[in-house]
């Protein structure tokens, strides 16, 4: 049988490392990571649950250990399944939410637009999104440029 103790720090040190990834991306908003005060202002605006920025803090440094309830929070913050902060196959969830934030499109589920359509077409699709989000961004400089 295994010694629950060990279950449960491997949940906590894969869930905490896969939660810093996230946590590392830079916020489309304030050009920084995201903060812990950040995901428990969002989680208490947009769900019908509270969570303060000190558990979340205590969960990403690995001081307290995931409840399945705080899983699910964080990744409907994130954008990502939960599944993706959880040991065994992540999928390219982090990889996606990372190039979706670093886009500055990160609650975009493109995950759930293309539910039924193969992997790489799924890549297309993220390749096309980039693409027009990079036109949009060249045109606006150069609107900037030309004065407005």
């Amino acid at each position: 049988m295994n010694d629950p103790g060990v279950a449960d720090e491997s949940l906590a040190d894969v869930f905490r490392v896969r939660l810093r990834e996230l946590f590392d991306q830079t916020n489309p908003r304030t050009g920084r990571p995201y903060t812990p005060a950040q995901a428990a202002d969002w989680i208490r605006a947009n769900t019908e649950h509270s969570i303060s920025h000190t558990q979340v803090w205590k969960l990403l440094t690995g001081r307290a250990v995931p409840r399945l309830t705080e899983v699910e929070l964080l990744a409907r913050f994130f954008g990502v399944s939960p599944s993706a902060l959880l040991p065994g196959p992540q999928g390219t969830d982090l990889d996606r939410a990372a190039m979706m934030g670093s886009l500055g499109v990160h609650e975009v589920a493109l995950r759930q637009l293309t539910a039924d359509v193969a992997p790489e077409a799924r890549d297309q699709v993220a390749g096309a999104i980039k693409a027009v989000l990079e036109a949009f961004r060249s045109r606006s400089d150069g609107d900037e440029r030309q004065g407005g």
